[in-house]
């Protein structure tokens, strides 16, 4: 990058950036009260002060996941002894206008911050994916569970409930039908539990609402008994 020194002679240097920039995996439980320091931010150093803490609200577009933006970059040619002062008077910045910080502001919001934010993104993609396939994984489960459950029922209640009534018609007892009504009953409670496995069986399966006013009525009926038809 050509430059002009204090004297004014236009020289080239070398304009490197060292340092690192990243993502947090999350940022719940960072900022624990209001007044702290933002967890997100790009700082400028120089000969390893820092010369401007956050340059993301320069940089940055607004996008979600720049909340998750963190970095240190070092550019000692800023406080190159031969070249104009562009710090600000409060030390807490670099003069806009100079060429060096362009240069830089520039390379951060045209490459390496969209680079980390895309970076970011497919993490995200990639997280929220394994997590949807965890759920499907344990939805299955408890589907396979409850199969289980259920033709263990069949087995075993259909075999016990024959047994009893077998038992009851051969005594001929005069209570018979009061008596079996019994035996279906107990067999019934039985079968109970498997009811609260199927309830959070179904909570995990996706619903759908069909809004409507009075008058399309006629086409809701026709739309919910597709959605049945086609075991939706």
């Amino acid at each position: 990058q050509c430059l002009k020194n204090k004297t004014g002679e236009e020289k080239k240097y070398d304009l490197i950036i060292k340092g690192w920039v990243g993502a947090y995996k999350t940022t719940r439980g960072r900022k624990a009260m209001h007044g702290d320091f933002p967890d997100n931010f790009i700082s400028l150093l120089a000969n390893s002060k820092i010369g401007e803490y956050n340059i993301l609200p320069v940089v940055g577009k607004n996008k979600l996941h720049e909340v998750y933006v963190v970095g240190q970059l070092h550019v000692d040619l800023f406080e190159e002894t031969g070249l104009p002062d562009m710090a600000l008077s409060n030390r807490q910045g670099y003069k806009t206008d100079d060429p060096r910080y362009q240069e830089v502001i520039s390379f951060v919001a045209k490459k390496l911050l969209p680079d980390i934010v895309e970076i970011r993104t497919i993490y995200a993609s990639y997280n929220k994916e394994e997590k949807e396939k965890e759920k499907l994984k344990k939805q299955e489960q408890k589907e396979r569970e409850l199969r289980k459950l259920v033709d263990k029922y069949k087995k075993e209640t259909s075999g016990s409930a024959t047994r009893r009534i077998t038992e009851i018609i051969n005594q001929s007892d005069k209570n018979t039908l009061t008596k079996m009504e019994k035996i279906i009953e107990d067999e019934m409670n039985v079968f109970l539990p498997i009811v609260g496995i199927k309830r959070k069986v179904d909570a995990q399966k996706k619903k759908i609402l069909i809004c409507h006013t009075g008058d399309d009525k006629d086409l809701s009926d026709v739309i919910y008994e597709l959605l049945l038809f086609n075991r939706v």
